[in-house]
């Protein structure tokens, strides 16, 4: 059985792009980094405008679009940003960036769409071309985090170590740079530096992005805020356009809910959403789940790459066909994350009953994250329900040794049930779930218990109706004790997983 992921601190941990992405997304400003080397000056932008002028290739043409952003000259990218705009090939991120260069609107099928996921041959072969590049520009501070984010993303997250070391030498006041290492020390439980890295930076302290990051940090770490008396100062005077604004308000938003000022906390995430990033969206729709009271617009779940909020949305609304694909969305966008592929593998299972795609998002996450218990108890059930039940038990012993929260406990201990029940181990398989049941109970988790009940009767109905029955009838009583969403989870699991009978049942209970 897989278990809700709903993670009680979420934090505006920075999100973690390539360079040309970040910039597309409008997240480092006209003149907000100093890289590896000197901003490009008018003559480097003319000269960049020339060369596309001569070849007319999209390589020339990003390298124009891309120095004529960094210094605010868009009028000398206008002709090659409008024959970007025109090739039908043209990759997404530079299209983002043509269009915001020449004042245009992004299409729909443009804002902030996550790329396929790589191949694990794709993956090696960014790698490979990432390298090459540093050989020709060794001293390029964003290619070294690009390189760094590309080890994390195959599963080599030690070798992005020194790519992170080599960028921060670099580039020690790069907005981009300073929030890519922060988000790869804390992929990589390193918090504390992450935190020191923030606290010792000069531009911090004038950074609202920087700012967000620090008081993320050290709300992982449980620690009050360096900065908490510059950040609230910053979103009180309102200096900077709300974009920018806008994930540093969700963090100090975070802060007052926490502490209980949730007059302050709602006013704060007022501000976050008036041109909000996805990380902000995602954070708001988080507190909604802490106080209803908090609102996020409708309009805000527009935002580019809204994906991880758009999932939570769609599942509250119930909105069954769309959470899956708006789960994948977000993977694609966090590849190195273990939150979209756990989300994404268990609304699979539950939702829609996909094994396959159950199977995608947890040997996904499980590149990264080799030894996730979660994603390896997903996995195992997908295999289990594909009839592979000794791949199932292969990778369900991997967690052994792990230590397991609460939640996952349950998690685990229902699903070795349902491989007892596969194997023919039918009293051991019920004892087990039983076991979960308990364990679910035992901490306040009714949701579990409901679900581990549910496919306990799932399995029983193939070999004693009387029983299933018995069991349903159990269930019934657990679901008068659900929140309206849990109630509706538990319906929407009995109509997918066969156990169709029941559904009217639960609906008047």
């Amino acid at each position: 059985m897989s278990a809700l992921t709903n993670d009680p601190k979420r934090r505006t941990v920075p999100r973690w792009r390539t360079f040309r992405e970040s910039v597309s997304l409008g997240q480092l400003g006209l003149h907000a980094d100093k890289l590896s080397k000197p901003l490009p000056d008018i003559g480097e932008v003319e000269k960049a405008a020339k060369a596309w002028e001569q070849h007319k290739t999209m390589g020339f043409a990003g390298d124009l679009l891309g120095k004529a952003s960094v210094i605010g000259k868009a009028a000398l990218a206008h002709e090659a940003a409008s024959w970007v705009l025109e090739q039908p090939d043209s990759p997404r991120p530079l299209r983002q960036l043509a269009c915001r260069l020449t004042g245009q609107s992004v299409a729909s099928e443009d804002i902030g769409e996550a790329i396929p996921l790589a191949r694990a041959e794709e993956r090696h072969a960014q790698i490979h071309s990432l390298r090459r590049r540093l050989n020709q520009s060794p001293l390029d501070a964003a290619t070294w985090i690009d390189l760094a984010r590309a080890y994390v993303v195959h599963g080599q997250a030690a070798k992005a170590l020194q790519p992170v070391r080599n960028a921060l030498s670099l580039a020690p006041l790069s907005r981009f740079v300073i929030r890519s290492a922060v988000r790869y020390f804390l992929h990589a439980d390193d918090a504390q530096r992450a935190r020191t890295l923030l606290t010792m930076c000069v531009r911090t302290s004038s950074d609202p992005w920087l700012l967000a990051a620090e008081v993320a940090c050290s709300s992982v770490l449980s620690r009050a805020p360096h900065f908490a008396k510059r950040a609230r100062a910053f979103v009180s005077e309102r200096n900077v356009s709300p974009r920018h604004l806008s994930e540093l308000a969700s963090a100090v938003a975070t802060l007052e809910l926490e502490s209980g000022s949730h007059r302050k906390a709602r006013q704060l995430f007022a501000l976050a959403m008036i041109d909000p990033t996805e990380n902000a969206v995602a954070q708001a729709t988080w507190a909604t789940r802490q106080d209803p009271r908090i609102e996020v617009p409708r309009v805000a779940f527009s935002a580019p790459r809204a994906y991880e909020a758009q999932s939570w949305s769609h599942l509250h609304d119930r909105r069954w066909d769309e959470v899956v694909g708006a789960a994948d969305q977000w993977l694609r966008d966090e590849p190195f994350s273990s939150r979209p592929a756990a989300f994404g593998s268990w609304a699979a299972l539950i939702v829609e009953r996909n094994f396959e795609k159950a199977v995608e998002f947890s040997e996904t996450g499980l590149a990264v994250h080799h030894l996730h218990p979660m994603l390896l108890n997903n996995l195992a059930v997908a295999f289990a329900d594909l009839g592979r039940v000794d791949r199932a038990s292969h990778e369900l012993d991997k967690i052994q040794g792990c230590a397991l929260d609460p939640r996952t406990l349950t998690a685990v201990t229902a699903t070795r049930g349902l491989l007892c029940f596969r194997a023919g181990q039918v009293e051991r398989g019920r004892n087990l779930y039983r076991d979960a049941v308990e364990l679910a109970l035992r901490h306040g988790d009714r949701l579990a218990a409901t679900l581990a009940l549910l496919h306990l009767a799932r399995e029983e109905l193939a070999r004693d109706e009387q029983a299933a029955g018995r069991i349903l009838e159990e269930t019934s009583e657990q679901i008068t004790r659900l929140s309206m969403l849990e109630r509706q989870l538990a319906i929407r699991f009995t109509a997918v997983s066969g156990l169709d009978r029941v559904a009217v049942a639960l609906r008047t209970a």
